[in-house]
């Protein structure tokens, strides 16, 4: 008797991805620039220089850029900056929820492989995110929300 193994494979290469990023979640991209934030939630990137109405934004800081978490009123939600913060996978990059001592929370001119997590201001949670590249006025971050 001959069995087919195509439903065992397709099975274990559909299992296996999602391992990669996470618990089933996806990990998500985004590219900003100055005054530009993104909602973690939808991945939409916005014009939000006040990081009110965004989770991340990025702001001018000479010829690169500082991430910061999202604003509620005159404060910044918290931030958790890894030290040292260089990750050469997202999947390394733990979650760790912000401390109250990290309010205000600023990624004063990441570097590639940087990660941070913070505290979501429109989208529900703690979120993990790492920066893929900066290059002329942009970076590009990954981001998942941690379990």
């Amino acid at each position: 008797m001959v069995r087919s193994t195509v439903p065992v494979l397709a099975l274990l290469v559909l299992s296996a991805s999602p391992a990669a990023a996470g618990p089933g979640k996806k990990v998500k991209t985004a590219i900003l620039q100055a005054d530009q934030g993104v909602v973690f939630a939808t991945g939409e990137v916005i014009l939000d220089g006040t990081g009110m109405k965004v989770d991340l934004v990025a702001h001018k800081h000479g010829e690169g850029l500082d991430l910061r978490a999202g604003r509620q009123g005159t404060s910044y939600l918290p931030l958790h900056r890894f030290t040292p913060g260089v990750f050469g996978k997202f999947k390394q990059v733990p979650c760790v929820a912000p401390g109250d001592g990290e309010k205000n929370g600023l990624a004063a001119s990441p570097k590639k492989g940087e990660a941070f997590t913070v505290m979501g201001n429109k989208s529900p949670g703690v979120w993990r995110v790492r920066v893929k590249f900066l290059k002329g006025g942009k970076v590009k971050v990954q981001f998942q929300k941690c379990p």
